[in-house]
């Protein structure tokens, strides 16, 4: 909910997922609707991909177009061939475009 989340709980909800994502060694993809523009670079200080970066704006609110629905991507790259990531409109089903991602599995990391 846009208003009912202050930018902090936002914050703490990704320090969680993030800390999750700690615990995991492997590859890990973290996407949704975040109702937020601005948390990528939590995601990409912890060496995820940030990627939707690219895409245009997700939701709409007051006539204009908001990027926050995002694919953050850990362990893993953009899929060889054709756009990493992309949207497509939803009419009838979200008032969110539909995200979507291409990956592929890169060299294995060592645990952050």
């Amino acid at each position: 909910a846009r208003m009912a989340v202050s930018a902090g709980q936002r914050r703490e909800q990704v320090a969680l997922i993030l800390d999750a994502a700690r615990r995991d060694p492997g590859p890990v993809i973290v996407a949704g609707d975040f109702n937020s523009p601005d948390i990528n670079g939590l995601f990409e200080q912890e060496g995820f991909a940030w990627v939707t970066q690219a895409i245009p704006g997700t939701a709409r609110f007051m006539r204009r177009w908001y990027q926050v629905d995002h694919v953050f991507a850990r362990g893993l790259g953009a899929a060889d061939e054709g756009p990493p990531a992309g949207c497509v409109d939803a009419a009838g089903i979200s008032d969110h475009r539909a995200v979507w991602a291409r990956l592929r599995i890169t060299a294995p990391q060592d645990p952050p």
